[in-house]
Parts: structure tokens; C-alpha cells; sequence
């Protein structure tokens, strides 16, 4: 039975973007079965249970004031109580993205530019000083630094 405060009608935001997509598993559980079934499937549907996704009903434009910055202190406090199996307990999102992106984070990143350097020195050997110099310039480099300098291009 569906509630008067449940909205399943009209479409509030069509551009809204379905929650599912970046958590990896859909937030509404149950409640998705109370929104339309169509007979074609459109941008609205979900292509796993066939209802419209709740979200272009009841989207709404404000949140908590919970900024990245308490995020991350958020996460550091769990890493610290347990390390990533902590983390990844509370937030699934935290490790949804820990195994998407893990690829893409810095720390990877400079791994393999040091990888390649190795792998160059071996086959390269008269430009060892200069590749080691810039192996040392690369571990100095910071996050902060990369920001300043990314920000002035």
C-alpha cells in the first residue's frame, strides 16, 4: 500500500542520477517496488528490477553539512581501528571505489613510474644518473604540490 507522502506519480528531475550507479547496489530495497513497471524500458527504469528508479520521484537538492573533509577524517578514524576491513565494514561506497579505482590512485600511479624507470635503467644504462635523479624527484613530489602547479596551468 503505497503512502500519501509517496510520491510515484510525477517525475520531479529527469536528469537526476540513479544512486545505484556509484554505490554498486541499489539503496531503496523494497521501496522500489512501489514505483511504476513500464512496458518499455526508458531512462527512468531500472534494468534490474523493471520499476522507475525512486530517485527522479523523490530526489531532493539538499543534504547534511558533511564535507570531504569529515569524510576522510571519518575514514582515517576507521583505518586506524582496523585498517581497510574497517573501513570497507561501514562504507561500502569507500570500497566500491578502493576496488574501481584502485588503478587510478596516486600511490599506484607513482609505483609505476618507478617501475618504469627500473625497467629503463636495465635496458637503458647510460642514463642511469639522470633517471635516478628524476626517481628522487618524483618520491619528493607532493600531492599539495601537484594541486598549486595544476591549478596554474
Amino acid at each position: 500500500m503505497v503512502g500519501e507522502w509517496l510520491n510515484v506519480s510525477e517525475i520531479i528531475d529527469q536528469n537526476a542520477k540513479k544512486p545505484c550507479h556509484r554505490l554498486g547496489w541499489c539503496p531503496y530495497g523494497k521501496l522500489v517496488e512501489e514505483y511504476p513497471i513500464r512496458e518499455q524500458i526508458s531512462d527512468y527504469t531500472c534494468k534490474v528490477f523493471h520499476h522507475d528508479c525512486p530517485i527522479y520521484y523523490q530526489v531532493e537538492y539538499t543534504s547534511e553539512e558533511y564535507g570531504q573533509d569529515d569524510y576522510e577524517k571519518e575514514v582515517e578514524n576507521l583505518y586506524n581501528q582496523g585498517g581497510l576491513t574497517k573501513v570497507f565494514s561501514k562504507d561500502k561506497i569507500a570500497e566500491y571505489w578502493y576496488n574501481v579505482g584502485s588503478a587510478h590512485s596516486d600511490d599506484d600511479n607513482e609505483l609505476k613510474l618507478q617501475y618504469a624507470i627500473e625497467k629503463i635503467l636495465k635496458e637503458v644504462p647510460n642514463q642511469k644518473e639522470i633517471l635516478q635523479k628524476f626517481q628522487e624527484i618524483i618520491s619528493s613530489v607532493s600531492l599539495e604540490e601537484i594541486y598549486r602547479w595544476e591549478s596554474q596551468i
